[in-house]
């Protein structure tokens, strides 16, 4: 069943992948080589909806892993950042995204004092699960 998440989710992927056909109308006869691909951390992007910055959690950094003071914390940046911005992707002759892991990530870990988010994507909890950071359920 598609359930919202799923359908925002999709809607997202298919807004890329209709940029990426308004970016030249024989993208699909291009060779690879020829392609000039911008690679982004969606947490490092751009904040476009900061209802998700928390990712949905409730507490401090060390349970959100909300703090964009810190590097090693989550920022701000998500899917919706990331729409609202391609053009400026395309003005930059950009003819593909490469994207981070947009996967439920664990949102803390690391022993005291050397604490770190999963803003980068890599601690992946779920591979089915877009993470709570980067969109959030309405």
């Amino acid at each position: 069943m598609w359930n919202g998440r799923r359908r925002r989710a999709w809607a997202a992927l298919g807004a890329l992948w209709l940029w990426s056909v308004a970016a030249g109308a024989d993208f699909r006869e291009r060779l690879p080589q020829d392609e000039i691909v911008y690679f982004l951390l969606p947490d490092r992007f751009e904040n476009g909806d900061v209802t998700n910055d928390r990712g949905g959690l409730r507490g401090g950094r060390l349970q959100t892993g909300f703090d964009p003071t810190d590097a090693r914390f989550y920022h701000g940046g998500d899917l919706k950042g990331l729409l609202g911005r391609l053009d400026y992707i395309q003005q930059l002759g950009a003819t593909a995204i490469w994207l981070g892991p947009i996967y439920k990530n664990k949102p803390v870990q690391g022993p005291p004092g050397q604490e770190a988010a999963g803003y980068h994507g890599y601690w992946i909890t779920d591979f089915t699960r877009v993470d709570a950071h980067f969109w959030q359920r309405r």
